[in-house]
């Protein structure tokens, strides 16, 4: 994730190459392009998800529960302010909802290894007996698709969203059989917020393969870059 107020950039956790989870912090100057690597207590973690939101750090899933970064790099868990909270999983994503300052979780994996196809709402907000960011409550509530539509992607993890005004894209992944058949061809997913209607879109041009531990991010409004990596084989497409 970008520091705002530095510019540095810090990666946390992940995959070794021996297959061992880490939870290594390391930190990139952007003004001289050295890495540091912080001395930390961290717990070690895959499969999490990082987002920014009200100038904090959060991190959620790949075995930690929802916390936060301090300035001294320690984690701080954030209680829970509803009844509904969702499983724990990994491998799934989180998407900024700027119109209703929120954040949209999709899929991802169970600790038994079964997949998701739920989508979550997290909203973050100072609790009001104090006012100050080490009491900071999460409310969760689980987005339900009209059943009158009949439409409901497929169970997944290893996938990219991004969020365009109040609609969420969904693309690649791997599901129950694989990367292959998740959407139909020269297809997108994709997910009306304000209603929790899912539809099929049709598309132009030459459409990313879907695959799993694909990358997309929003450029303005209307912009997305997609980059695709696979475990079979590695792509460099823009």
């Amino acid at each position: 994730w970008l520091d705002r107020k530095s510019g540095d950039i810090f990666v946390y956790g992940g995959l070794k190459l021996n297959g061992k989870v880490c939870g290594d912090l390391h930190t990139l100057s952007s003004e001289s392009f050295h890495w540091t690597v912080h001395q930390n207590s961290l717990k070690a973690c895959a499969g999490h998800i990082v987002f920014c939101f009200a100038d904090e750090v959060f991190f959620y899933g790949g075995g930690l529960d929802l916390c936060y970064l301090t300035e001294k790099n320690e984690l701080v868990s954030v209680r829970s302010a509803s009844s509904e909270i969702l499983e724990p999983r990994s491998y799934m994503t989180a998407s900024i909802w700027k119109n209703q300052a929120a954040i949209i979780i999709f899929g991802g994996r169970s600790q038994n290894g079964s997949l998701f196809d739920d989508v979550w709402r997290l909203e973050l907000f100072s609790a009001k007996e104090e006012q100050k960011r080490d009491q900071l409550a999460a409310k969760w509530h689980k987005l339900k698709t009209p059943d009158s539509l009949g439409y409901c992607p497929s169970a997944r993890e290893r996938h990219a969203t991004v969020i365009l005004n109040d609609e969420m894209f969904l693309f690649g992944g791997i599901g129950i059989g694989g990367a292959s058949g998740l959407a139909p061809p020269n297809a997108l997913e994709i997910l009306d917020l304000n209603t929790g209607a899912w539809q099929l879109r049709d598309t132009a041009g030459e459409q990313p393969a879907s695959l799993p531990g694909i990358l997309a991010h929003p450029i303005g409004s209307s912009a997305i870059c997609l980059v695709e990596a696979t475990g079979e084989g590695i792509f460099n497409d823009l």
